[in-house]
């Protein structure tokens, strides 16, 4: 697919229903590839990568049957690693790391196998979220701009689920 302009958006392969299946990308509109990965029969599947406009890595991570799965890594614009999260299908199971953008670890929480608290910061390493998961669910969310929790939201959940 093109812009008005004639500059390429997306390219990939589509299935005789018009749907994705195989290789896809999408790209800024100078020309760089912003994200490329695969689908099989409309499912993403497999690695995908995901690029800042200069063309350095922005994130990577991997699909099975349309699921997050395993690793999933997400980088400053600087190239250091930003955090890398373990999924499991689909669900946010661990956060291995969270770097600031000079790539010294911050305070990641306490999620484990899906239970727990992870921490959200913004590109200049201010922590703005907090975010509660209990059995790969997330429960509760708390924004933080300042140190007193300005909102704080909450799911219901039924600790029956499991």
């Amino acid at each position: 697919h093109y812009d008005a302009e004639g500059k390429i958006m997306e390219e990939g392969i589509i299935n005789d229903s018009a749907k994705y299946d195989g290789e896809i990308k999408w790209y800024y509109p100078s020309g760089a590839v912003r994200i490329a990965g695969f689908y099989r029969d409309t499912v993403p599947f497999g690695d995908w990568n995901e690029y800042y406009p200069d063309s350095s890595n922005k994130a990577r991570y991997s699909y099975i049957k349309g699921k997050l799965s395993g690793s999933y890594k997400y980088y400053h614009p600087n190239g250091y690693l930003w955090t890398e999260r373990y999924y499991k299908e689909g669900k946010l199971w661990n956060v291995l790391i969270i770097n600031d953008s000079k790539g010294k670890p911050l305070a990641k929480g306490d999620l484990t196998d899906g239970t727990g608290s992870v921490k959200v910061y913004d590109e200049n390493n201010v922590e703005t979220a907090l975010l509660f998961y209990k059995y790969d669910f997330l429960v509760a969310s708390a924004n933080l701009p300042n140190p007193s929790l300005r909102r704080l939201s909450t799911n219901q959940y039924d600790d029956n689920r499991r």
